[in-house]
């Protein structure tokens, strides 16, 4: 009867040790995914952000420019502006 208990034992051990492992094992995994993801998406964002930074700059360069043809005076608030032409950069 002791050997059994001990048999039994020994079985639920090996059985964690090996879930422990399929465990470990998966964690990598997904955590190499997860990597991977950010490193394909994070040039995308970049672009992204780079393309709207680019369409807020367009966009008061030609209302600046429709502004001077029909000679209307605009006044900018020019902090404003800095932050739109400086992330430009």
């Amino acid at each position: 009867m002791a050997m059994r208990n001990t048999d039994i034992v020994t079985r639920v051990i090996e059985e964690q040790i090996k879930d422990a492992a399929l465990c470990s094992i998966f964690d990598k995994l997904l955590n190499d995914q997860i990597e991977e993801f950010k490193s394909m998406i994070s040039p995308v964002i970049q672009s992204v952000v780079e393309q709207i930074t680019y369409k807020q700059i367009e966009c008061v360069h030609n209302m600046m420019s429709l502004a001077d043809n029909f000679n209307v005076h605009v006044k900018i608030n020019n902090e404003e502006l800095n932050k739109i032409t400086s992330s430009e950069e």
